[in-house]
């Protein structure tokens, strides 16, 4: 801080200059003051005191009306012209500029914690429209009707054009939520004798506006009642097919029934994961009987499957 007097003398300098001259009187002189000094005093108590500290703190004493800081340089993991900085920055600090705010550790990224003892947060609260977005990949991001460029393995997004939440696996968008659509028997197909095509049908589902049907899953539950012992020469096949508008079949999944208890439930489940394609209306299982294996009492199966989107 420097000091001049509003006094000027105007009387010359001696030869003698290890005195205090005259015109040194009116010099910029810089005082020291200690936080002793000026703790518990206002703004109006300090005058007009100008502090130029580069990285020591003003101390918690100078408590102005307003502050504004009007320098707006970036502020970035080493920068040292933006506008606020609390914490000196060879240690641990919190900088900001006239739009961003961050958590730096000597040059390097830190944790930054918001209400970090309780409290609620809020963001955009006014009600108009705004995106809250995490990660460098955007790996949550709401509120827009299109994904992401160049998104990463895990990223989730939810699309309010279709009222779905989707996660990226790495090649695709597919919605987090897993649904299922059971099969039905065709009739009198309940207890099968023999071997018997499209013994269940399942239809298509509904995309609900996506662009194709991820097939995850196709869980098989079985009762084989009475017959021989299940073995490789005695058994029930299951063979689930896509079909397209002609008529024509894609196997997707094969169930084989040939070990495990008589007279029991059993389950199967076969992995598909798989695009289901555009050009196919409806699923058909055909169950095909080897050697001298029981009725299939019971055979209910279902798809699990995920929505795709583009």
């Amino acid at each position: 801080m420097a000091v001049t007097h509003s006094k000027v003398s105007a009387k010359s300098d001696g030869g003698d200059a290890t005195l205090v001259l005259p015109t040194d009187w009116n010099a910029a002189h810089v005082v020291a003051i200690t936080h002793a000094e000026t703790s518990g005093k206002t703004a109006n108590d300090h005058h007009s005191q100008s502090h130029d500290h580069s990285e020591g703190p003003v101390g918690t004493d100078i408590v102005p009306t307003t502050v504004r800081v009007t320098s707006v340089g970036d502020v970035g993991l080493a920068t040292t012209t933006h506008g606020l900085q609390v914490g000196p920055s060879s240690g641990a600090n919190l900088a900001a500029d006239d739009n961003e705010i961050m958590a730096r550790n000597n040059g390097a990224a830190a944790t930054l914690a918001i209400n970090a003892d309780g409290g609620d947060v809020t963001v955009n609260t006014s009600g108009n429209a705004g995106a809250l977005a995490l990660g460098t990949a955007t790996k949550l991001k709401l509120g827009h009707t299109s994904f992401p460029g160049s998104p990463s393995t895990d990223d989730v997004f939810y699309r309010k054009d279709l009222g779905m939440w989707f996660f990226y696996n790495g090649t695709r968008w597919l919605t987090t939520q897993l649904f299922r659509a059971d099969f039905v028997p065709a009739i009198n197909h309940y207890n099968l004798a023999a071997t018997q095509a499209d013994a269940h049908q399942l239809p298509v589902p509904f995309d609900h506006g996506g662009s194709d049907i991820w097939m995850e899953d196709i869980v098989y539950v079985v009762w084989v009642s009475g017959g021989s012992a299940l073995s490789g020469s005695i058994k029930w096949v299951g063979t689930t097919a896509k079909r397209d508008a002609a008529g024509g079949n894609t196997t997707i999944a094969t169930a084989t029934i040939d070990s495990g208890s008589i007279n029991a439930f059993q389950e199967r489940t076969v992995v598909v994961d798989a695009l289901l394609g555009s050009t196919y209306y409806n699923f058909m299982t055909t169950w095909t009987k080897t050697g001298g294996v029981g009725n299939l009492l019971y055979s209910p199966h279902y798809l699990t499957y995920r929505i795709v989107a583009t």
